[in-house]
């Protein structure tokens, strides 16, 4: 007899890549309200203009990802991801194989990895206003 357990589905190797904009992207936002509250607004320019550039990279990725999971194009090598093995008496037991070219939850369409590529447009978006407010 072998006992399951309820953990979530670990995400895949290019969701996890799809969340270092945000990681990065997050604190830089803060970097930069604060430089424009200390009246640099060279500073806060270059570090909007960078926010811009990393999430309209992440936006690349999501689409490429999104494509990958309409089956537009291949997946990486690695699309498989990793896993652990659970082994129990009956052999190789809830081990979960995370795939990069399946969807694991769509709204009104899109995947996580779509709507990754529509927010990251949006941020990319807002920081590039930004960068070029006058003051």
């Amino acid at each position: 007899m072998h006992s399951s357990t309820s953990a979530a589905t670990p995400p895949c190797p290019l969701c996890l890549q799809e969340r270092y904009a945000y990681y990065s992207g997050v604190p830089a936002a803060v970097v930069a309200f604060l430089a424009a509250r200390a009246e640099s607004f060279g500073f806060t320019r270059l570090v909007l203009l960078l926010i811009a550039i990393g999430f309209l990279l992440n936006m690349g990725l999501g689409v490429y990802h999104a494509g990958a999971e309409w089956k537009f194009w291949p997946g990486p090598e690695t699309c498989a991801g990793g896993f652990d093995l659970q082994w129990s008496q009956e052999g190789i037991v809830d081990t979960p194989v995370i795939r990069c070219d399946e969807a694991s939850w769509r709204f009104l369409g899109l995947s996580f990895a779509g709507w990754n590529a529509v927010v990251s447009l949006a941020l990319a978006g807002i920081a590039l206003w930004g960068a070029t407010r006058r003051r």
